[in-house]
């Protein structure tokens, strides 16, 4: 118990050295790039359970809630979403 404040010392000393900052914004950065292609293979995979409406109807429901239902109708009156020619083509990863 006694060696607790020098171990916590130790620990934050050794944390801060290895640049948490960065690396959690090199994280963040990839993260980002990985979420169109991830979201595709998703969508195409759902899509085949329960059909394109379905999935496309539950996206807009999501986008809905989070960004509110402006946002929902601007995205889905830009034409078609860029998942549905995925999805459509029935193309497998």
């Amino acid at each position: 118990m006694r060696d607790l404040p020098s171990l916590i010392k130790e620990a934050a000393v050794s944390w801060n050295r290895d640049d948490p900052w960065r690396l959690s914004a090199v994280v963040a950065y990839y993260a980002i790039l990985s979420l169109p292609g991830l979201l595709v293979i998703i969508i195409t995979m759902l899509s085949s359970f329960w059909g394109n409406e379905f999935v496309e109807g539950r996206i807009y429901e999501e986008i809905d809630e989070v960004m509110g239902k402006s946002a929902a109708d601007s995205i889905r009156n830009t034409g078609l979403p860029p998942w549905r020619s995925v999805i459509r083509s029935g193309s497998s990863f």
